[in-house]
């Protein structure tokens, strides 16, 4: 698994057979207002499930759960995956306590007694819930942008270095440039070296016709 994964403000954790379209509706509306989500049908790309969606629970802030009738009956299941999910979030967010798990309930939801439960995922209905409504719809979702805060903004990426000196380009400008310049110069030279000699071939012959001494 890279170590250089994105991280997400929030992650969305569902029953896919229960509650797709609502995960689907809760990610774009997310966005819109800014936050990085993941959402496992929309984020995630090929290779092995399990690892990588532990990895994107890490790495996201916030932990937002689906809960309608029937979504955690098969939580008891050790390899049942939304169980896995929710007891990996609830881990982590005993260790660093400024992670948020904030369940989404739909309608009809009557939590199951804690002895139905199993033990990771116990405490999951004593964490503070948002109704879900399809008529306050905008109510709701202003109640989830508070519980999860302001969306972090990600860090620009730093521009890359320059280029070392030592490519063919600079080899040229450095190398071969002085040394046209020389050759320059040396085709140069007797060329405007001309008008000097003239002259001074010139001032001799009129200081022989005058009989001057010569210097």
């Amino acid at each position: 698994m890279p170590s250089n994964l994105k991280s997400y403000d929030v992650f969305i954790s569902y029953r896919r057979k229960l509650d797709t379209s609502t995960a689907r509706l809760l990610y774009r509306e997310l966005e819109n207002l800014g936050y990085r989500v993941f959402l496992d049908v929309e984020t995630l790309g090929p290779g092995p499930y399990g690892p990588a969606i532990m990895k994107y629970i890490e790495r996201a802030t916030n932990f937002v759960l689906i809960v309608s009738p029937g979504t955690l009956k098969r939580c008891a299941n050790k390899e049942d995956w939304l169980g896995i999910e929710i007891a990996r979030a609830i881990e982590l967010k005993q260790k660093n306590n400024k992670r948020q798990i904030v369940p989404l309930r739909m309608p009809e939801l009557i939590w199951p007694p804690d002895e139905k439960l199993p033990e990771t995922i116990a405490s999951i209905p004593a964490y503070q819930s948002i109704p879900y409504s399809d008529e306050y719809f905008s109510g709701m979702m202003d109640k989830l942008a508070k519980f999860l805060g302001e969306p972090e903004q990600e860090k620009p990426v730093p521009p890359p270095p320059p280029p070392e000196l030592d490519t063919p380009l600079q080899t040229i400008g450095t190398h071969v440039i002085p040394t046209l310049v020389k050759a320059a110069t040396v085709i140069a030279a007797p060329v405007l070296a001309a008008p000097v000699l003239a002259a001074a071939a010139k001032h001799l012959l009129s200081s022989r016709e005058k009989g001057e001494p010569e210097e």
